[in-house]
């Protein structure tokens, strides 16, 4: 059974792309347990109430259709914020900025606190399409230096394209 949390892109890329009936059957079965937490229902419901779908059609619900997805895939494996994830998170933007990440910390905070709640909750993947903050190399090498000082066990980090292997009973080892 693999433990997994969703980044809040990958949402979108399950609407659009997975059959929610296979979906349901692989956390039926056990295969997989998704989880989520505050930041990401946050950044869901933080979605306008019309938005551009990745196909470029205006979708008028999709804020709340994306909701009702967070809410059937995780179901009560919800985590609350709590000291040890926003620690680890601040931790994990010291040794960015150490290694030389320019972004605000506004700007990578949210992404930094999901790794951080992975890592506290000893999730074995986080799945994220965010090149670009989260899944960089500073960042990626940010989460293993303080992982490893405060012990934490670091995720793996996959891409959409594995998560769906997954889902079909691809053996990702």
């Amino acid at each position: 059974m693999k433990r997994v949390i969703l980044d809040t892109n990958i949402y979108e890329f399950v609407l659009k792309e997975i059959d929610r009936d296979s979906l349901k059957k692989s956390i039926v079965a056990g295969d997989l347990i998704i989880y989520g937490n505050d930041i990401i229902r946050r950044e869901l419901r933080d979605i306008p109430k019309y938005k551009l779908n990745y196909s470029g059609e205006n979708i008028q619900n999709l804020r709340i259709t994306l909701l009702s997805l967070y809410d059937l895939l995780v179901g009560k494996h919800h985590y609350m914020l709590n000291v040890d994830i926003e620690f680890l998170a601040d931790k994990y933007y010291i040794a960015f900025r150490a290694l030389g990440g320019k972004i605000p910390r506004n700007e990578i905070l949210n992404d930094f606190l999901i790794v951080a709640c992975a890592s506290v909750n000893n999730l074995d993947l986080v799945v994220s399409e965010d090149r670009k903050t989260m899944l960089s190399e500073i960042s990626i090498n940010s989460y293993k230096s303080v992982n490893g000082l405060y012990r934490y066990k670091m995720p793996e980090f996959i891409r959409f394209e594995k998560f769906k292997k997954l889902l079909r009973g691809v053996n990702l080892d």
